[in-house]
């Protein structure tokens, strides 16, 4: 197995925090210091300030790690109606692995 990226160890250890689930949108505000769309916006994070380029990379990234952890069973993933936000859960698998990084014992 791959080891897990600095993001997505933080992924695993944010969730564990949120009683196993995390919001996409909310990750990416927090791992790239993203601030919030505007009140009454449609889209969840804004890319005021971080530039289009930079806002679309931390986009890229993020979901590249959801993906990743749930290829390897360590998160649920799971879409909003519209596909507008995305959320994940961590499996058993997860949840260990997530003890394990915050408690400084993995080898991933």
């Amino acid at each position: 197995m791959n080891k897990l990226s600095k993001l997505q160890k933080w992924i695993l250890v944010a969730a564990l925090n949120r009683s196993g689930k995390l919001e996409k949108y909310e990750d990416m505000q927090n791992f790239f210091t993203i601030p919030p769309a505007p009140a009454g916006s449609l889209q969840h994070c804004s890319s005021i300030g971080l530039g289009r380029k930079q806002y679309l990379s931390a986009h890229v990234s993020v979901s590249r790690a959801f993906r990743g952890l749930d290829e390897r069973g360590l998160v649920l993933r799971y879409h909003g109606q519209l596909g507008n936000n995305s959320w994940a859960v961590l499996t058993t698998a997860g949840l260990a692995e997530a003890n394990q990084i915050r408690n400084g014992y993995t080898n991933s």
